[in-house]
């Protein structure tokens, strides 16, 4: 079974640490976590100073209740594939990526990894394949969300980057 602590590694490098970058969506961020996001999970609004003031614990907790829990990748078997459907879903989203992965699949499509689509993904014995195609349909996402909002433009080497990155560690092995 994966072991969130080896993914969230990788989810933390690539989000560097406290940031405000104009026409970020997030808006201030430390982490990766927003103001957004930290509301999200504690259920009450929050202002800028609390983001700055994260704890790595509380990161730790942000990422596995949001991000990893709800795509029981607890539950799969490929550390790797674990790893990037993890960090694409901090990225892009948990709906859209389990939305990807079933697609490649060829699964019903509910954005749900539930017990059916684990069960599909387990039976390959190396992820590598899967991950890369999740990891090339994130890459069309990209490119499709700065068609619709070109102000996301200035994002887009840092999103193909950090895909790349994904890449170099699926075929790492």
């Amino acid at each position: 079974m994966s072991n969130f602590a080896i993914a969230l590694q990788v989810v933390l490098q690539h989000e560097g640490g406290l940031s405000n970058v104009q026409h970020d969506f997030g808006g201030v961020s430390n982490c990766g976590i927003s103001s957004q996001l930290l509301a999200s999970y504690l259920k009450q609004p929050v202002p800028a100073s609390q983001i700055i003031a994260l704890d790595q614990k509380t990161i730790s907790d942000i990422y596995k209740k949001l991000f990893w829990d709800p795509m029981n990748l607890d539950s799969v078997t490929d550390q790797n594939l674990a790893t990037v459907l993890f960090d694409l879903a901090v990225l892009l989203g948990v709906p859209r990526v389990s939305g990807f992965i079933q697609e490649v699949l060829n699964l019903h499509v509910d954005n749900i990894l539930g017990s059916h689509s684990i069960a599909a993904i387990n039976q390959f014995v190396s992820g590598d394949w899967l991950a890369c195609e999740v990891i090339f349909q994130a890459q069309l996402r990209f490119a499709e969300d700065c068609v619709k909002d070109t102000s996301q433009l200035k994002f887009i080497d840092g999103w193909l980057r950090r895909s790349q990155n994904l890449l170099g560690l699926v075929f790492k092995h």
